[in-house]
This record gives structure tokens, C-alpha cells and sequence, in this order.
């Protein structure tokens, strides 16, 4: 199975992209703060699950941040960035 995911420093600009291009789904300041203090640098988080949104110009993914306790969030990502997401080999 071959799953993508992103890194910490990924996610940010990946959420930072979704914050400036005003999608649907972004993550909270407060959260992002919270998660970067929290995480080790070389983490991957594992996007769970991701369907096309907003006629096929992004992808709503859902990406676990804490398989211990069930966190995950919602994060819209532009097409081009989806495309070139690292991909791990379970």
C-alpha cells in the first residue's frame, strides 16, 4: 500500500497556502502552534483519506497529526501540490 503524507515543515506551507489562497480548509493558527511544539522535526504525518473538491482544482485531505489520540484535520491542497506529495511504501 502507498500512502502520501507530509513533514511538519510541509504542512505549514502547505497550510499557509490554503490560508492566503482563502480555501475552505485550513488549520488554525492555534493548532499549527500547538502541533509544531509538540512534533519532532522529522515526523510524517499519513493522509488518511483525500477526495476532489472545488471542481477538481484541490484535494480535501484528511491527515492524522496524533494516531494516539485520534487527532486529524482537514487541509485543502492545490492539484499541483497533491501531485507532488513524498509517497511511503507500507
Amino acid at each position: 500500500m502507498i500512502v502520501k503524507y507530509v513533514t511538519v515543515d510541509l504542512l505549514k506551507k502547505l497550510n499557509d497556502s490554503a490560508i492566503k489562497n482563502k480555501r475552505n480548509r485550513a488549520i488554525s493558527d492555534e493548532y499549527m502552534e500547538t502541533l509544531l511544539k509538540r512534533t519532532e522535526k522529522d515526523i510524517k504525518f499519513p493522509i488518511a483519506a483525500s477526495f476532489p473538491h472545488n471542481h477538481d482544482l484541490e484535494r480535501r485531505c484528511k491527515i492524522i497529526t496524533d494516531g494516539d489520540k485520534n487527532e486529524s484535520v482537514y487541509l485543502d491542497i492545490d492539484l499541483l501540490d497533491w501531485d507532488k506529495l513524498p509517497k511511503a511504501v507500507l
